[in-house]
């Protein structure tokens, strides 16, 4: 049982992974869940959100009873304004399949990072999530949105949602019109969801064929998996 405003311990395989880290950098998203403790090789590390800690309360009240991070930086991954090479590593836990923009977001993240410096990723395998019923997305709709942009994928994404987990997870009952006023209403909202969805396997292919393709230098150097409800994948890079 936690005590109340604690936060979430993370899993073992994290911890061990961590061990990549050192110097200064940033976690993204964090929220209730930080990767603590962390190696003494890492010096200081700065939290990053969307929003202000105030802000994200408001947002996720269902994390009332947990401890939040205070917010250092105010950002959002895919276009996070930052000193180009100015930070030793980035953590970016169950944040990737948040962002539109996968390979906007992973090379904005390696402008970012030293020479050398470690990008540490939690991504949640889809077969063990509330995503089972999505496919995974394809190398080549990433790449197509990464040379044209990723507004126009934005109602297919939300219609994927919809249908695989409204309908199919949840079991909501709705008919064609009520799905596409639901549709809508995540356009207006501008809604976070999980606009991509990977298989472990599937990610590794993704990013090796963006290092070696689109010549964005993170190379994989680590990799974890957990299998278990709510499971995740570990990737450790390090920018070339």
């Amino acid at each position: 049982m936690l005590n109340r405003k604690s936060f979430v311990p993370v899993s073992k395989q994290r911890i061990h992974l961590a061990r990549h880290l050192f110097g200064e950098g940033i976690e993204i998203g964090a929220l209730h869940r930080p990767l603590l403790p962390l190696p003494e090789a890492v010096k200081k590390v700065r939290y990053v959100d969307r929003k202000t800690k105030k802000e994200l309360r408001q947002t996720y009240k269902e994390l009332e009873q947990y401890r939040l991070v205070n917010v250092d930086i105010i950002g959002k991954a895919e276009n996070l304004e930052m000193e180009s090479a100015s930070q030793d590593f980035i953590i970016a836990n169950h944040l990737i399949e948040h962002t539109e923009g996968t390979f906007q977001t992973l090379e904005n993240f390696c402008r970012i990072l030293r020479p050398g410096g470690i990008l540490f990723m939690a991504v949640p395998d889809k077969r063990y999530t509330f995503d089972r019923f999505r496919e995974p997305v394809s190398y080549e709709h990433l790449l197509h949105e990464y040379k044209h942009g990723f507004i126009t994928s934005r109602r297919e994404h939300y219609t994927d949602w919809v249908n695989n987990v409204n309908v199919k997870h949840q079991k909501q009952d709705l008919t064609k019109i009520q799905r596409e006023k639901k549709i809508n209403q995540c356009l207006v909202d501008n809604q976070n969801i999980h606009f991509h969805t990977w298989r472990f396997e599937d990610f590794l292919d993704h990013v090796y064929r963006m290092y070696h393709e689109l010549n964005i230098p993170l190379k994989v150097i680590d990799v974890g998996i957990r299998h278990h409800t709510g499971s995740e994948f570990i990737i450790i890079f390090q920018k070339q």
